[in-house]
């Protein structure tokens, strides 16, 4: 595959980056006439004048050890060979990956350089990488080795709570490329490119960065590694194993790692660490990789250093010296036999080999825990306290600070709330509760719970929204594990839309708003509401109360007025709705339709199925009586359930259109007569299914009103009457200003209505629903951005619902010019039927801030130049009628979109929904368990993201091709598992489960589900094995549960998301996992699901799995 344009144009890019980095640095003359001979390093910080050389000494001092490494015995660090320093120009690259701490000239290379420019590209480095979304963060390779993905190369996690065999999946996979091109094994050499080797994963930008990044793939190792450099006689080789050295010493220094102790028992003092005389400290295997982000500075770097006289730079040669600092010791070692393995020729595998012995270097403790940025504590900082002269009080450790916490965009941070804010919890019972650790185990929540606390949502940053009704916060704060306890603070509640109305929208000064009610309120909303509308300063009789949130409009004064209950959560602007599509700028209109769905078969056309479609009406709004019914468009002979009206009292008819195409594209029959070709059959995906309408139309032209409370009012009554299958082709509108709003109410009523509430007293007002399948179009915002980084997703409000089946856009077979129906002679689809829609909103979902978004949409379908019916109440002179096309029939439209789409993919789950039933048995599936039939039978064509990961943010997990989901559901290749919680849950009995729940704290058996050893028939060519997991989550803007999925063939292991090399991590961002796994190599493969982390330990939790072993060929 050739690469994209931008990628090959990063010459001149890179070129620049470096020029201006060198002009930036100032001239020879700026730099003092003489130097320290032990002031000539990086450690951490500027180099140059400022530090000790602490990585070039260990370095040199080992290379001293093995006489073929060609470093004398006699060098120092002043006599030091030109030779000698492309092995410590190495080291420091790790460091300095710009190359802007040397000044080189083309005879000699270790003339430093002030470093200022290194300086401020470390400084920007910490604000880039306090916003997720940054774009110029992959363009500082000083902040991408230091506070971003690229920390391995300091033997450190990339993110807090990153798996320590992630962290050292990536440290291997540097190491292996390092040391082959240092001994030129398997044919890399300085002239390969690292997006040739297994280093462009790790070093690659996510997918659409513009421009680039640095380090750069698409350039040699040898411009990698020695980026400008003037110098002639270059040893890339050298370098090479210099950064290996780095990353072996920095594994030992205790702001990167926290080892084990192997000789704790010489320990005499903890503070300072202090050993018995005469004795070194020894350490064994990694505990905890540490993060540089949320370190204090000046404190990491201090460690990095060496004491006074310690080393000396004269006498490199002795390595006892080395016995005196903490770490050292084991570092030049480690280095010593390193270089030992490299000048004796050994190879990379076999026995004896290079990665066997950095497999012990960096061995993982069993009890590791996942990465974090803890503050250096006294049992891993002090020195000897024979050797240091620093008065004892500098070795004193600081109190833990707790990281910055993000709560409905607001950033606090624990440690630095004004002294005025209370300390205790009299005033409220809501709190926020941080792990010190990636989260709160099973047991800790099970203690915690015994103190008074009630989990109620986690809202990132390893922190928990509790109710907790006593008052003192010390009792939790004291616990081990507990990193801070602080009040919900009223800052916290007013998400970013209002702030941002009041900010640009200076004309105004009432808005519309939602007081959204914690999950388990003090009071409800009935009895709030009085307390709303005094805070507020309008009538009761103005609020709109539902069951977990008060609307009103109130005056931005009083913002801050609402914010003082405790009951209330947080506030957010209403935000208008609209049909998916675009009449408003002319170019896109958003609709569903017919065809082009990959259904080779018509065994199954949606019997016995009721679809529930809430839109802007049908027809005219009446239900047909016989086929010589001329009130109702033919395509919906017999077809029509029910019809409601939310706003019109007994009007639904379809005044704009959209509703009607929508309601054909999943059950409509009908001919479509054309002049020139005669008579064309047109069907919905599900033909022989029923629908009811929800009529959300306004009584004003063309405006939707959808219900503010979707549980009670849009879908209850649906699921009462039976109907399972709720079809949504409707999206928040787009603001220049903010984008799609957040994870919204819209989102928490549709993940709450599937999954119910955890909150023991809330079971009965929020019953689980875990059968009602929800979907939901992505809205066509793609061509809205124009900044597109600062909308790099558009996915948002009702959209971003995790337990929603999400839809977007692909092309057709029918000629197109990307948004209209061509029907010229000989015209083409301009966008395809494997091509993602121009319009279709990108994922993934739109992100909190320092958070990673979803994988949205979850599927694509047809969505432009779609023929479906048109409402006879749309007067034929419309606009509208035109806005896909032209139609030669009145009785049908051409329209564009992911509305379009949606409807397509809805009759397809009625498809689904048949076959179970039909085939299995199975009459109530899970929505789990549809999700994961239709993303398991989806191929992406796309493939952004990179092959073998099966989505990208465009396609999610691709196209339908619901004749692959069929065959699974004929080949029994599926588990539905689960129980329906709470005693009081009138739909305990509705889905019929083949497996009990997971739950976290249980019998072994109960806390994963394996599958039997599956046989892989040989014969008939390569094969791919596909596997989804989907499970339902608790509402809440990340993920609350999280389950894992692992696929095991041949010894080797496979995870959810995380493609072909993924078999250490695990996807926790997300509630749906697909593998795809080509070419399988054991006999057998094993499915298994696991519970990594549930928000109640002790309920089950639902989840479905579905496999298919596929021909390639087929693909």
């Amino acid at each position: 595959m050739v690469e994209p344009s931008y990628l090959e144009a990063e010459d001149s890019a890179i070129a620049d980056f470096y020029a201006e980095a060198r002009k930036n640095r100032g001239s020879e003359s700026d730099k003092p006439a003489e130097e320290d001979e032990t002031a000539m390093a990086v450690a951490g910080s500027i180099g140059g004048v400022y530090n000790q050389p602490i990585h070039e000494s260990i370095t040199l001092s080992a290379l001293m050890s093995v006489d073929a490494s060609g470093v004398s015995s006699t060098r120092s660090l002043k006599s030091a060979t030109n030779g000698d320093w492309e092995f410590v120009r190495g080291v420091i690259w790790n460091d300095d990956p710009a190359g802007l701490l040397f000044d080189d000239t083309s005879s000699e290379n270790h003339s430093y350089a002030w470093g200022l420019q290194w300086w401020n590209e470390y400084r920007n480095a910490k604000s880039q990488w306090d916003q997720p979304l940054h774009g110029e963060r992959w363009r500082n390779p000083i902040g991408r080795s230091h506070y971003g993905d690229l920390q391995f190369l300091h033997c450190m996690a990339s993110k807090i709570g990153e798996s320590p065999h992630e962290t050292k999946r990536k440290i291997m996979t540097w190491m292996e490329v390092m040391y082959k091109l240092s001994k030129g094994e398997d044919g890399i050499t300085p002239d390969t490119k690292p997006k040739d080797t297994k280093l462009d994963q790790l070093l690659a930008p996510p997918a659409g960065t513009m421009g680039g990044s640095l380090p750069p793939r698409f350039h040699p190792l040898s411009y990698m590694l020695a980026p400008k450099s003037t110098f002639s006689n270059l040893d890339i080789r050298r370098r090479a194993l210099g950064s290996m050295f780095h990353v072996i010493q920095d594994s030992f220094a205790i702001g990167h790692t926290r080892r084990v102790p192997i000789n704790g028992g010489d320990i005499i003092s903890q503070d300072p660490l202090t050993f018995r005389p005469g004795v070194t400290d020894r350490w064994g295997p990694i505990k905890n990789f540490h993060t540089y982000h949320g370190q204090d500075d000046h404190q990491h770097a201090h460690y990095d250093h060496g004491s006074d006289g310690v080393p000396n730079p004269s006498d490199l040669r002795d390595l006892d010296q080395w016995d005196q600092l903490i770490g050292c010791r084991d570092a030049v070692d480690r280095c010593i036999g390193l270089a030992k393995l490299r000048f004796s020729g050994a190879s990379w595998d076999g026995q004896g080999g290079v990665r066997e012995y950095l497999d012990g270097v960096f061995e993982i403790a069993q009890d590791a825990t996942p990465a974090n940025s803890e503050d250096i504590i006294a049992v891993y900082i002090a020195k000897q306290n024979r050797l240091t002269t620093i008065p004892r009080s500098h070795w004193t450790p600081r109190p833990i600070m707790s990281d910055p916490i993000l709560v409905n965009g607001n950033k606090v941070v624990p440690g630095d709330i004004p002294s005025h804010i209370p300390r205790d919890a009299a005033g409220t019972n809501f709190i926020l509760l941080q792990s010190k650790n990636e989260t709160f185990s099973a047991l800790e929540k099970v203690e915690l719970a015994k103190f008074g606390v009630e989990f109620l949502e986690y809202v990132g940053e390893r922190t928990y929204l509790c109710r907790y009704e006593p008052k003192d916060l010390g009792v939790l704060e004291r616990k081990t594990y507990v990193q801070s306890a602080i009040i919900y603070l009223r800052e916290l509640k007013t998400t970013d839309a209002p702030k941002s109305a009041v900010e640009t929208e200076k004309d105004e000064d009432h808005y519309e708003v939602d007081c959204i009610l914690h999950h388990k309120p003090n009071v409800t909303a009935e009895e709030l509401a009085r307390y709303v509308a005094k805070a507020a300063g309008v009538s009761i009789d103005e609020l709109h109360v539902s069951e977990a949130k008060i609307r009103l409009v109130v005056n931005q004064e009083k913002l801050e007025a609402l914010a003082k209950l405790d009951s209330i959560n947080r506030i957010e602007r209403v935000h208008a709705d609209e049909i998916a599509n675009d009449k408003a700028r002319g170019t896109l209109l958003m609709m569903a339709g017919d065809g082009g769905m990959a259904m080779s078969s018509s065994t199954y056309q949606g019997e016995g199925q009721i679809v529930c479609i809430a839109d802007t009406g049908i027809d005219r709004g009446k239900k047909s009586t016989g086929p010589s019914d001329t009130e109702c468009h033919p395509a919906f002979e017999n077809r029509i359930f029910a019809i409601e009206s939310l706003h019109k009292v007994d009007d639904a008819s379809d005044t704009h259109g959209h509703g009607t195409h929508v309601c054909a594209s999943v059950c409509g029959s009908g001919i479509y007569k054309d002049p020139d070709h005669g008579e064309i059959p047109v069907q919905g995906t599900a033909p022989a299914s029923q629908i009811m309408v929800q009529s959300i139309a306004k009584p004003e032209p063309r405006q939707l009103g959808v219900p503010a409370d979707l549980s009670k009012d849009l879908f209850a009554k649906p699921y009462n009457l039976g109907i399972r299958i709720h079809s949504n082709s409707w999206a928040k509108g787009w603001s220049d200003v903010d984008g799609q709003p957040d994870y919204n109410e819209q989102a928490t009523n549709i993940d709450r209505f599937v999954y119910g509430s955890t909150a023991a007293s809330l079971e009965g007002q929020f019953p689980p629903h875990e059968d009602f399948i929800i979907l939901l179009a992505a809205g066509n915002n793609a061509n809205r951005t124009g900044n597109r980084e600062k909308f790099p997703s558009q996915i948002g409000a009702a959209a971003a619902a995790k337990n929603a089946i999400t839809v977007g856009a692909c092309g057709s077979t029918r000629p197109n010019n990307a948004w209209k129906y061509n029907d010229k002679p000989r015209a083409k689809a301009a966008t395809g039927i494997n091509d993602t829609a121009e319009f279709s909103s990108r994922g993934p979902t739109k992100p909190l801030k320092g958070t990673d978004g979803r994988i949205k949409p979850e599927v694509v379908a047809p969505g432009v130049a779609i023929l479906s019916a048109a409402s006879r109440a749309l007067p034929i002179g419309d606009p509208e009628r035109k806005s896909g096309g032209i139609s030669k029939d009145n009785d049908w439209m051409f329209l564009s979109g992911t509305s379009m789409a949606t409807p397509l993919v809805a009759g397809c789950v009625a498809l689904l929904r048949e076959a179970l039933e039909k085939t299995q048995g199975k009459k109530h599936p899970s929505a789990a368990l549809i999700k994961a039939l239709l993303v398991n039978g989806a191929i992406n064509f796309s493939n952004i993201v990179g092959p073998g990961f099966g989505y990208d943010y465009e396609q999610g997990f691709g196209r339908v091709i619901v004749d692959s989901s069929i065959a699974m559901i004929h080949n029994g290749s599926f588990i539905d598992g689960g129980g329906l919680r709470g005693e009081s849950n009138p739909n305990r009995d509705a889905t019929s489960f083949d497996v009990p729940g997971l739950v976290q704290l249980g019998p072994p058996e109960l806390q994963r589900w394996e599958s039997a050893e599956i046989e892989i028939l040989r014969g008939g060519g390569r094969r791919r094995l596909v596997v989804t997991m989907a499970y339902p989550d608790l509402h809440g803007a990340l993920l609350q549960n999280s389950m894992n999925l692992i696929v095991r063939s041949g010894g080797v292991e496979r995870h959810g998301n995380m493609g072909k090399d993924g078999g250490d991590t695990f996807d926790n961002t997300n509630n749906v996992e697909k593998v795809l796994w080509d070419n399988v190599p054991g006999p057998t493969f094993q499915v298994i699901v696991q519970v990594a982390n549930n928000f109640n330990p002790m309920a089950a939790a639902s989840f479905a799995a579905v496999w298919d072993l596929r021909e390639m060929a087929r693909l």
